[in-house]
């Protein structure tokens, strides 16, 4: 494994995407990584700018886009997020110390694993049971994932099409009654997941939509509707 960044007073984590496709022997191209410290956030910025260039800050997030090491990456701060306003963001986005808050915002099992520098695995809510099983679940209370960001729903749906998982029936059961929360996302997000979507598997896709009640008069709802037509790709 490649040897992680060094940050004075901080230790890394891998999580998210990386390690979930580690575990399911596919490619991994980025490396993402959970910063768990005491340090404020000015002296994070700080000494990443010591070892490496940044691209992008974004204290909102606690989020350091950066080259290290001629390696591009993404630093983010352990953080736990406060109520959910708007059925997208967090109200507040608060530096925690403990993996485990950090574990509880994330949206799937499958996504919530970290790894240490040694290549152990952190896993607080059984994602690498569900992966064996191909299990699409939601961490913790999955009425309560979805209505804090309505996106989910379809993100549960394309990583169900592209792993070829089956999602579990209380997961499906909430994605079914909280559909309609899809109105209030801004219609470029809702986009770019469904082209997602199609690019991995069309006829899936359809199939998978076409499962959740009132998921097509949602999406007819705020001017996004499918057409069937007959012509040949170039």
């Amino acid at each position: 494994m490649k040897p992680f960044p060094r940050i004075k007073g901080c230790k890394l984590f891998l999580t998210g995407g990386y390690v979930r496709d580690t575990l399911l022997n596919r490619t991994v191209k980025d490396r993402d990584f959970a910063v768990q410290t005491n340090i404020y956030w000015d002296t994070f910025v700080k000494r990443v700018e010591e070892i490496g260039k940044i691209y992008q800050a974004k204290k909102e997030f606690y989020s350091i886009r950066c080259n290290i090491n001629g390696e591009d990456i993404d630093l983010t701060m352990l953080r736990k997020d406060e109520r959910y306003l708007d059925g997208r963001h967090p109200s507040v986005v608060i530096p925690t110390k403990k993996l485990m808050a950090d574990a509880q915002r994330r949206d799937l099992t499958i996504n919530s694993m970290y790894m240490d520098n040694k290549g152990n695995i952190i896993d607080y809510f059984n994602g690498q049971r569900d992966i064996y099983n191909k299990v699409i679940r939601a961490v913790g209370n999955p009425g309560k994932r979805f209505r804090e960001d309505y996106l989910r729903i379809l993100r549960a749906i394309r990583f169900s099409i592209q792993l070829n998982f089956k999602i579990e029936p209380k997961t499906f059961y909430e994605m079914e009654r909280n559909v309609k929360g899809l109105s209030i996302i801004s219609h470029d997000r809702i986009m770019d997941e469904l082209n997602k979507c199609f690019l991995i598997d069309s006829r899936r896709t359809m199939e998978e939509l076409t499962k959740i009640e009132n998921m097509t008069e949602t999406l007819d709802g705020i001017g996004i509707y499918f057409k069937a037509i007959n012509k040949k790709r170039r």
